[in-house]
């Protein structure tokens, strides 16, 4: 049994376009907030130092958001977070 192109389904020819680690949707996405903070120990980043940092992975945009995700649900052990906590009055 032959399998063609058209049963396997198509590739979106932007999907390399697409980027999730972008200028303004990435800083408001608060777990890439969270997993850039917590790799590089930063109590606070600012949008300059956000700035840095996406052109630093612009050609890993989408791995590099993934990781990040995964570093802010906690899932490597390793890394921690060092960011104060609140403290309620």
């Amino acid at each position: 049994m032959q399998t063609t192109s058209r049963q396997l389904g198509r590739v979106d020819p932007n999907f390399s376009k697409k980027t999730i680690f972008k200028k303004d949707r990435g800083y408001n996405d608060l777990a890439i907030r969270r997993g850039l903070c917590m790799l590089y120990l930063i109590v606070i980043l600012t949008k300059k130092m956000f700035e840095q940092y996406r052109r630093r992975y612009r050609h890993y945009c989408t791995v590099a958001s993934l990781y990040l995700w995964s570093i802010a649900a906690g899932t490597i052990k390793r890394i921690k977070d060092y960011t104060p906590e609140k403290k309620e009055e």
